[in-house]
Protein backbone atom coordinates (compact mmCIF):
# COMPACT_ATOMS: atom_id res chain seq x y z
CA UNK A 1 0.00 0.00 0.00
CA UNK A 2 2.85 2.31 0.90
CA UNK A 3 4.43 1.73 -2.54
CA UNK A 4 1.15 2.54 -4.31
CA UNK A 5 0.82 5.84 -2.43
CA UNK A 6 4.41 6.79 -3.27
CA UNK A 7 3.89 5.96 -6.93
CA UNK A 8 0.65 8.01 -7.08
CA UNK A 9 2.39 10.95 -5.44
CA UNK A 10 5.22 10.70 -7.96
CA UNK A 11 2.76 10.74 -10.88
CA UNK A 12 0.91 13.75 -9.44
CA UNK A 13 4.13 15.72 -8.99
CA UNK A 14 5.25 14.82 -12.51
CA UNK A 15 1.86 15.88 -13.93
CA UNK A 16 2.05 19.23 -12.13
CA UNK A 17 5.61 19.82 -13.36
CA UNK A 18 4.66 18.84 -16.94
CA UNK A 19 1.66 21.17 -17.01
CA UNK A 20 3.74 23.96 -15.55
CA UNK A 21 6.34 23.55 -18.30
CA UNK A 22 3.84 23.59 -21.17
CA UNK A 23 4.37 26.53 -23.55
CA UNK A 24 1.63 29.11 -23.41
CA UNK A 25 -0.26 29.19 -26.69
CA UNK A 26 -0.72 32.77 -27.92
CA UNK A 27 -3.77 33.64 -30.03
CA UNK A 28 -2.93 34.18 -33.71
CA UNK A 29 -2.04 37.76 -34.62
CA UNK A 30 -4.47 39.32 -37.07
CA UNK A 31 -2.59 40.69 -40.10
CA UNK A 32 -2.94 44.41 -40.68
CA UNK A 33 -2.40 46.61 -43.73
CA UNK A 34 0.99 48.28 -44.02
CA UNK A 35 -0.76 51.67 -44.11
CA UNK A 36 -3.76 52.98 -42.24
CA UNK A 37 -6.76 53.21 -44.57
CA UNK A 38 -9.48 55.75 -43.83
CA UNK A 39 -13.10 54.73 -44.23
CA UNK A 40 -13.68 57.79 -46.37
CA UNK A 41 -14.96 58.72 -49.83
CA UNK A 42 -13.21 61.37 -51.90
CA UNK A 43 -14.23 62.52 -55.36
CA UNK A 44 -12.44 63.62 -58.53
CA UNK A 45 -12.62 67.12 -59.99
CA UNK A 46 -11.12 67.39 -63.48
CA UNK A 47 -10.37 70.44 -65.55
CA UNK A 48 -9.86 69.21 -69.12
CA UNK A 49 -7.75 71.89 -70.68
CA UNK A 50 -5.05 72.89 -73.17
CA UNK A 51 -2.26 75.44 -73.14
CA UNK A 52 -3.50 76.78 -76.52
CA UNK A 53 -7.05 77.28 -75.19
CA UNK A 54 -7.96 80.94 -74.63
CA UNK A 55 -10.85 80.32 -72.23
CA UNK A 56 -8.79 77.78 -70.27
CA UNK A 57 -6.57 80.75 -69.43
CA UNK A 58 -9.56 83.05 -68.87
CA UNK A 59 -12.60 82.08 -66.75
CA UNK A 60 -11.39 78.48 -66.57
CA UNK A 61 -8.19 79.59 -64.83
CA UNK A 62 -10.00 81.25 -61.93
CA UNK A 63 -12.64 78.55 -61.67
CA UNK A 64 -10.00 75.84 -61.25
CA UNK A 65 -8.20 77.83 -58.56
CA UNK A 66 -11.50 78.22 -56.68
CA UNK A 67 -12.22 74.49 -56.95
CA UNK A 68 -8.76 73.67 -55.56
CA UNK A 69 -9.38 75.97 -52.60
CA UNK A 70 -12.80 74.46 -51.96
CA UNK A 71 -12.18 70.75 -52.45
CA UNK A 72 -8.57 69.67 -52.95
CA UNK A 73 -7.29 67.34 -50.19
CA UNK A 74 -10.61 67.81 -48.38
CA UNK A 75 -13.45 66.08 -50.21
CA UNK A 76 -11.83 65.54 -53.61
CA UNK A 77 -8.70 65.51 -55.72
CA UNK A 78 -8.52 68.40 -58.21
CA UNK A 79 -6.68 67.61 -61.44
CA UNK A 80 -5.64 69.67 -64.45
CA UNK A 81 -5.76 67.22 -67.37
CA UNK A 82 -3.93 68.46 -70.47
CA UNK A 83 -5.32 66.01 -72.99
CA UNK A 84 -4.61 65.58 -76.69
CA UNK A 85 -7.42 67.88 -77.83
CA UNK A 86 -8.04 70.71 -80.30
CA UNK A 87 -6.11 73.15 -78.10
CA UNK A 88 -3.29 70.85 -77.01
CA UNK A 89 0.30 72.01 -77.17
CA UNK A 90 2.25 71.66 -73.90
CA UNK A 91 1.98 69.33 -70.86
CA UNK A 92 -0.03 66.70 -72.77
CA UNK A 93 -0.38 63.36 -70.97
CA UNK A 94 -1.68 60.10 -72.51
CA UNK A 95 -3.50 59.36 -69.25
CA UNK A 96 -5.21 62.76 -69.41
CA UNK A 97 -6.28 61.94 -72.97
CA UNK A 98 -7.83 58.65 -71.85
CA UNK A 99 -9.66 60.43 -69.02
CA UNK A 100 -10.94 62.98 -71.56
CA UNK A 101 -12.37 60.15 -73.68
CA UNK A 102 -13.81 58.47 -70.59
CA UNK A 103 -16.09 61.44 -69.84
CA UNK A 104 -16.31 62.01 -72.89
CA UNK A 105 -15.63 65.72 -73.37
CA UNK A 106 -18.03 67.01 -76.03
CA UNK A 107 -18.94 70.59 -75.12
CA UNK A 108 -15.49 72.11 -75.60
CA UNK A 109 -12.59 73.30 -73.47
CA UNK A 110 -12.22 73.89 -70.65
CA UNK A 111 -14.62 71.20 -69.42
CA UNK A 112 -15.00 70.62 -65.70
CA UNK A 113 -16.27 67.38 -64.22
CA UNK A 114 -17.20 66.08 -60.78
CA UNK A 115 -16.71 62.29 -60.65
CA UNK A 116 -16.92 62.32 -64.48
CA UNK A 117 -20.24 64.20 -64.55
CA UNK A 118 -19.75 66.82 -67.27
CA UNK A 119 -20.61 70.13 -65.61
CA UNK A 120 -20.59 72.16 -68.83
CA UNK A 121 -23.00 69.91 -70.69
CA UNK A 122 -25.33 70.03 -67.68
CA UNK A 123 -25.04 73.73 -66.91
CA UNK A 124 -24.79 76.99 -68.85
CA UNK A 125 -23.68 79.33 -66.05
CA UNK A 126 -20.74 79.26 -63.65
CA UNK A 127 -23.14 78.72 -60.75
CA UNK A 128 -24.91 75.79 -62.40
CA UNK A 129 -21.56 74.17 -63.23
CA UNK A 130 -20.41 74.58 -59.64
CA UNK A 131 -23.70 73.12 -58.43
CA UNK A 132 -23.24 70.00 -60.59
CA UNK A 133 -19.71 69.49 -59.26
CA UNK A 134 -20.81 70.12 -55.68
CA UNK A 135 -23.68 67.64 -55.95
CA UNK A 136 -21.39 64.95 -57.39
CA UNK A 137 -18.78 65.42 -54.67
CA UNK A 138 -21.20 65.62 -51.75
CA UNK A 139 -23.31 62.67 -52.88
CA UNK A 140 -20.21 60.50 -53.14
CA UNK A 141 -18.89 61.80 -49.82
CA UNK A 142 -22.03 60.60 -48.03
CA UNK A 143 -22.36 57.24 -49.80
CA UNK A 144 -21.26 54.06 -47.99
CA UNK A 145 -17.52 53.47 -48.42
CA UNK A 146 -16.79 50.36 -50.49
CA UNK A 147 -13.00 50.55 -50.67
CA UNK A 148 -10.18 53.01 -50.09
CA UNK A 149 -6.39 53.27 -50.19
CA UNK A 150 -3.69 54.38 -47.78
CA UNK A 151 -0.18 55.05 -49.08
CA UNK A 152 3.26 56.57 -48.65
CA UNK A 153 5.63 57.83 -51.33
CA UNK A 154 9.36 58.30 -51.70
CA UNK A 155 11.81 59.01 -54.50
CA UNK A 156 14.61 56.55 -55.21
CA UNK A 157 16.82 57.83 -58.02
CA UNK A 158 14.57 58.33 -61.05
CA UNK A 159 11.67 56.34 -59.65
CA UNK A 160 8.71 57.33 -57.53
CA UNK A 161 8.07 54.43 -55.16
CA UNK A 162 4.53 54.31 -53.78
CA UNK A 163 3.67 51.78 -51.07
CA UNK A 164 -0.10 51.20 -50.94
CA UNK A 165 -2.71 49.39 -48.85
CA UNK A 166 -6.15 48.86 -50.38
CA UNK A 167 -8.89 47.90 -47.92
CA UNK A 168 -12.50 46.91 -48.57
CA UNK A 169 -15.16 48.15 -46.16
CA UNK A 170 -18.06 46.17 -47.65
CA UNK A 171 -18.62 42.72 -49.11
CA UNK A 172 -18.55 43.12 -52.87
CA UNK A 173 -17.49 41.47 -56.09
CA UNK A 174 -16.05 42.39 -59.47
CA UNK A 175 -12.73 43.42 -60.98
CA UNK A 176 -11.20 46.28 -59.02
CA UNK A 177 -8.16 48.22 -60.25
CA UNK A 178 -5.74 50.41 -58.31
CA UNK A 179 -4.60 53.54 -60.14
CA UNK A 180 -1.67 55.54 -58.73
CA UNK A 181 -1.23 58.94 -60.38
CA UNK A 182 1.29 61.76 -60.21
CA UNK A 183 0.51 65.48 -59.99
CA UNK A 184 3.06 68.26 -60.38
CA UNK A 185 2.76 71.80 -59.05
CA UNK A 186 4.44 75.00 -60.12
CA UNK A 187 5.10 74.16 -63.77
CA UNK A 188 6.07 77.32 -65.67
CA UNK A 189 4.73 77.11 -69.22
CA UNK A 190 2.95 79.29 -71.76
CA UNK A 191 -0.83 79.54 -71.47
CA UNK A 192 -3.19 81.24 -73.91
CA UNK A 193 -5.70 83.65 -72.38
CA UNK A 194 -5.60 86.81 -70.25
CA UNK A 195 -4.71 84.95 -67.01
CA UNK A 196 -1.93 83.05 -68.76
CA UNK A 197 1.13 84.28 -70.64
CA UNK A 198 4.59 82.81 -71.31
CA UNK A 199 5.34 82.31 -67.61
CA UNK A 200 2.00 81.03 -66.35
CA UNK A 201 2.24 78.73 -63.33
CA UNK A 202 0.31 75.49 -63.79
CA UNK A 203 -0.71 73.56 -60.66
CA UNK A 204 -2.11 70.06 -60.06
CA UNK A 205 -1.03 68.92 -63.52
CA UNK A 206 -1.62 65.23 -64.27
CA UNK A 207 1.80 63.91 -65.25
CA UNK A 208 1.56 60.13 -65.28
CA UNK A 209 0.92 56.99 -63.28
CA UNK A 210 0.80 53.20 -63.43
CA UNK A 211 -1.30 53.24 -66.61
CA UNK A 212 -4.58 54.96 -67.35
CA UNK A 213 -6.63 52.54 -65.26
CA UNK A 214 -3.99 51.15 -62.94
CA UNK A 215 -3.46 47.49 -62.09
CA UNK A 216 -5.86 44.72 -61.10
CA UNK A 217 -6.02 44.54 -57.31
CA UNK A 218 -8.97 42.19 -56.71
CA UNK A 219 -11.09 39.92 -58.90
CA UNK A 220 -14.28 38.08 -57.95
CA UNK A 221 -15.85 38.13 -54.48
CA UNK A 222 -14.06 40.07 -51.76
CA UNK A 223 -15.09 40.21 -48.10
CA UNK A 224 -15.38 43.20 -45.83
CA UNK A 225 -12.05 43.81 -44.10
CA UNK A 226 -9.94 42.22 -46.84
CA UNK A 227 -6.85 44.23 -47.76
CA UNK A 228 -4.10 44.14 -50.37
CA UNK A 229 -0.63 45.66 -49.96
CA UNK A 230 1.19 46.64 -53.16
CA UNK A 231 4.24 48.68 -54.12
CA UNK A 232 3.98 50.70 -57.34
CA UNK A 233 7.06 52.09 -59.12
CA UNK A 234 6.65 55.03 -61.52
CA UNK A 235 9.47 56.34 -63.69
CA UNK A 236 10.27 60.06 -63.31
CA UNK A 237 11.20 61.71 -66.65
CA UNK A 238 13.88 64.39 -66.56
CA UNK A 239 11.38 67.20 -67.23
CA UNK A 240 9.45 66.53 -64.00
CA UNK A 241 10.45 68.52 -60.91
CA UNK A 242 10.98 65.92 -58.18
CA UNK A 243 10.43 68.50 -55.45
CA UNK A 244 6.95 69.37 -56.75
CA UNK A 245 5.43 65.90 -57.16
CA UNK A 246 2.51 64.45 -55.23
CA UNK A 247 0.49 61.26 -55.56
CA UNK A 248 -3.19 60.40 -55.52
CA UNK A 249 -4.98 57.08 -55.93
CA UNK A 250 -8.18 55.96 -57.64
CA UNK A 251 -10.02 52.66 -57.36
CA UNK A 252 -11.80 51.68 -60.59
CA UNK A 253 -14.27 48.87 -61.21
CA UNK A 254 -14.14 47.34 -64.66
CA UNK A 255 -17.50 47.13 -66.41
CA UNK A 256 -17.00 45.23 -69.68
CA UNK A 257 -14.49 47.51 -71.46
CA UNK A 258 -15.30 50.58 -69.35
CA UNK A 259 -13.73 51.56 -66.03
CA UNK A 260 -16.12 53.08 -63.50
CA UNK A 261 -14.97 55.42 -60.74
CA UNK A 262 -15.30 53.94 -57.23
CA UNK A 263 -13.19 56.09 -54.92
CA UNK A 264 -10.21 58.45 -54.79
CA UNK A 265 -7.74 59.44 -52.11
CA UNK A 266 -4.92 61.92 -51.56
CA UNK A 267 -2.88 62.41 -48.38
CA UNK A 268 -3.68 65.54 -46.42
Amino acid sequence: MKKIIVLMSTFLIAAVLFNGCKKKVEPPVEPKPVHQVEEKNMGLVFKFTGTNCYYCGDWGWDMFKDLITQYHKKDAVCIAAYSQNTFAKLLVSPIATDMDRRVPVTAGYPTFTGNFNDAWSGGNTFQSMNNIISTSINTHKNDPVIVNVGYSQKIEGDKLVVSTSTKFFKDTDGDYYLGVYVLENGIVANQSGPKGGPNAIHDNVLRGGNGSWGELISSGSVAKGKFFDKVVNIDIPSEWNKDKLSVYTVIWKKNNIKYDFVNAYINQ
